[in-house]
Protein backbone atom coordinates (compact mmCIF):
# COMPACT_ATOMS: atom_id res chain seq x y z
CA UNK A 1 0.00 0.00 0.00
CA UNK A 2 2.85 2.25 0.63
CA UNK A 3 3.98 1.84 -2.91
CA UNK A 4 0.51 2.66 -4.19
CA UNK A 5 0.37 5.72 -2.04
CA UNK A 6 3.78 6.80 -3.24
CA UNK A 7 2.79 6.22 -6.82
CA UNK A 8 -0.41 8.08 -6.26
CA UNK A 9 1.47 10.94 -4.67
CA UNK A 10 3.99 10.87 -7.44
CA UNK A 11 1.28 10.98 -10.11
CA UNK A 12 -0.44 13.70 -8.15
CA UNK A 13 2.79 15.71 -8.00
CA UNK A 14 3.41 15.23 -11.71
CA UNK A 15 -0.11 16.28 -12.55
CA UNK A 16 0.21 19.33 -10.28
CA UNK A 17 3.54 20.13 -11.88
CA UNK A 18 2.02 19.84 -15.38
CA UNK A 19 -0.92 22.01 -14.38
CA UNK A 20 1.45 24.58 -12.88
CA UNK A 21 3.55 24.64 -16.05
CA UNK A 22 0.42 24.96 -18.19
CA UNK A 23 -0.82 27.83 -16.03
CA UNK A 24 2.61 29.44 -16.17
CA UNK A 25 2.70 29.07 -19.96
CA UNK A 26 -0.82 30.44 -20.15
CA UNK A 27 0.19 33.40 -17.98
CA UNK A 28 3.35 33.89 -20.00
CA UNK A 29 1.36 33.74 -23.26
CA UNK A 30 -1.22 36.15 -21.91
CA UNK A 31 1.51 38.43 -20.67
CA UNK A 32 3.21 38.29 -24.07
CA UNK A 33 -0.07 39.14 -25.77
CA UNK A 34 -0.58 42.07 -23.41
CA UNK A 35 2.98 43.28 -24.01
CA UNK A 36 2.45 42.94 -27.76
CA UNK A 37 -0.84 44.88 -27.59
CA UNK A 38 0.70 47.63 -25.43
CA UNK A 39 3.72 47.95 -27.73
CA UNK A 40 1.48 47.99 -30.80
CA UNK A 41 -0.72 50.73 -29.27
CA UNK A 42 2.28 52.83 -28.27
CA UNK A 43 3.86 52.46 -31.72
CA UNK A 44 0.59 53.44 -33.43
CA UNK A 45 0.28 56.45 -31.12
CA UNK A 46 3.86 57.51 -31.89
CA UNK A 47 3.21 57.13 -35.63
CA UNK A 48 -0.03 59.16 -35.39
CA UNK A 49 1.73 61.94 -33.48
CA UNK A 50 4.57 62.02 -36.03
CA UNK A 51 2.06 62.13 -38.88
CA UNK A 52 0.15 64.98 -37.21
CA UNK A 53 3.35 66.94 -36.60
CA UNK A 54 4.43 66.45 -40.22
CA UNK A 55 1.05 67.71 -41.42
CA UNK A 56 1.31 70.73 -39.10
CA UNK A 57 4.84 71.42 -40.37
CA UNK A 58 3.56 71.36 -43.96
CA UNK A 59 0.77 73.79 -43.00
CA UNK A 60 3.17 76.38 -41.51
CA UNK A 61 3.88 78.20 -44.80
CA UNK A 62 0.18 78.33 -45.65
CA UNK A 63 -0.73 79.57 -42.15
CA UNK A 64 2.13 82.05 -42.22
CA UNK A 65 0.89 83.33 -45.58
CA UNK A 66 -2.66 83.65 -44.23
CA UNK A 67 -1.43 85.67 -41.22
CA UNK A 68 0.75 87.79 -43.50
CA UNK A 69 -2.18 88.45 -45.85
CA UNK A 70 -4.37 89.39 -42.87
CA UNK A 71 -1.73 91.80 -41.56
CA UNK A 72 -1.26 93.31 -45.03
CA UNK A 73 -5.01 93.79 -45.34
CA UNK A 74 -5.12 95.52 -41.93
CA UNK A 75 -2.20 97.77 -42.84
CA UNK A 76 -3.87 98.74 -46.12
CA UNK A 77 -7.13 99.48 -44.29
CA UNK A 78 -5.23 101.62 -41.73
CA UNK A 79 -3.55 103.48 -44.57
CA UNK A 80 -6.87 104.15 -46.30
CA UNK A 81 -8.48 105.30 -43.04
CA UNK A 82 -5.52 107.60 -42.33
CA UNK A 83 -5.56 109.04 -45.85
CA UNK A 84 -9.31 109.61 -45.67
CA UNK A 85 -9.05 111.25 -42.23
CA UNK A 86 -6.21 113.54 -43.27
CA UNK A 87 -8.03 114.50 -46.47
CA UNK A 88 -11.16 115.38 -44.49
CA UNK A 89 -9.02 117.44 -42.10
CA UNK A 90 -7.49 119.22 -45.09
CA UNK A 91 -10.97 120.02 -46.44
CA UNK A 92 -12.10 121.29 -43.03
CA UNK A 93 -9.03 123.52 -42.71
CA UNK A 94 -9.47 124.87 -46.26
CA UNK A 95 -13.12 125.53 -45.53
CA UNK A 96 -12.23 127.46 -42.36
CA UNK A 97 -9.49 129.33 -44.19
CA UNK A 98 -11.88 130.24 -47.01
CA UNK A 99 -14.51 131.36 -44.55
CA UNK A 100 -11.94 133.31 -42.56
CA UNK A 101 -10.50 134.88 -45.70
CA UNK A 102 -13.99 135.89 -46.89
CA UNK A 103 -14.79 137.30 -43.47
CA UNK A 104 -11.47 139.13 -43.46
CA UNK A 105 -12.13 140.56 -46.93
CA UNK A 106 -15.60 141.67 -45.90
CA UNK A 107 -14.18 143.23 -42.75
CA UNK A 108 -11.43 144.97 -44.71
CA UNK A 109 -13.95 146.06 -47.34
CA UNK A 110 -16.34 147.49 -44.76
CA UNK A 111 -13.43 149.11 -42.94
CA UNK A 112 -12.21 150.64 -46.19
CA UNK A 113 -15.73 151.89 -46.86
CA UNK A 114 -15.92 153.33 -43.38
CA UNK A 115 -12.52 154.98 -43.78
CA UNK A 116 -13.48 156.22 -47.24
CA UNK A 117 -16.76 157.66 -46.03
CA UNK A 118 -14.93 159.17 -43.07
CA UNK A 119 -12.36 160.79 -45.35
CA UNK A 120 -15.05 161.97 -47.68
CA UNK A 121 -16.99 163.27 -44.74
CA UNK A 122 -13.93 165.05 -43.46
CA UNK A 123 -13.17 166.51 -46.83
CA UNK A 124 -16.71 167.64 -47.41
CA UNK A 125 -17.09 168.76 -43.87
CA UNK A 126 -13.81 170.68 -44.07
CA UNK A 127 -14.75 172.28 -47.33
CA UNK A 128 -18.14 173.14 -46.03
CA UNK A 129 -16.61 174.55 -42.90
CA UNK A 130 -14.08 176.38 -44.99
CA UNK A 131 -16.80 177.72 -47.20
CA UNK A 132 -18.81 178.61 -44.17
CA UNK A 133 -15.85 180.38 -42.64
CA UNK A 134 -15.16 182.10 -45.90
CA UNK A 135 -18.69 183.24 -46.29
CA UNK A 136 -18.95 184.32 -42.68
CA UNK A 137 -15.84 186.53 -42.98
CA UNK A 138 -17.21 188.40 -45.83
Amino acid sequence: MNVTVNMSNKKEAERTNVEYEAKTELRTGLQQEQNYAANKTLNETRDNIRRTLDEARREIPRNTQAVSDYQEHNLQAAREITDSYLESQREIILSFQSTWALKERLYQSSRIRMMHSGIIGLLHGGQLKGQLKYTQKQ
